[in-house]
């Protein structure tokens, strides 16, 4: 998409500019607001669009950082994966009994390797 509409994507990842992190946070949240109120309207199909709204600035926000989005979902998948589903509510700190829980030893995923990792590729293509 931003080939495109040719918007520059950075050789190597990085944080956003403050101008871009506004617009970017203020975009997600409309989308957020705007899955509430398909919600709340009962309207499945507006929800899926706002969902997938969500979705493709979430993307393209980690494309203008850089990041090849790919390879970091796998490794939150994987560590979400390790997570054990709660037995009940209480056991949930959002008091949710379809939530995850961390089962001892639970280690997050840390993207730094990764991101070095395409950091070093991409200065060499």
């Amino acid at each position: 998409m931003h080939d495109y509409y040719q918007i520059e994507v950075p050789g190597s990842p990085h944080q956003l500019s403050d101008e871009n992190f506004r617009f970017r946070m203020v975009a997600m949240n409309e989308e957020l607001m705007e899955f509430f109120n398909a919600y709340m309207n009962c309207n499945l199909s507006e929800q899926v669009d706002a969902l997938v709204d969500l979705m493709v600035f979430a993307s393209g926000t980690l494309d203008l950082m850089g990041v090849n989005g790919e390879d970091h979902w796998d490794l939150v998948m994987k560590a979400n994966m390790a997570k054990k589903v709660v037995k009940d509510p209480n056991e949930s700190k959002r008091g949710s009994g379809i939530d995850l829980v961390k089962p001892p030893g639970w280690k997050a995923p840390d993207h730094t390797d990764l991101l070095l990792s395409e950091k070093a590729q991409k200065r060499f293509l």
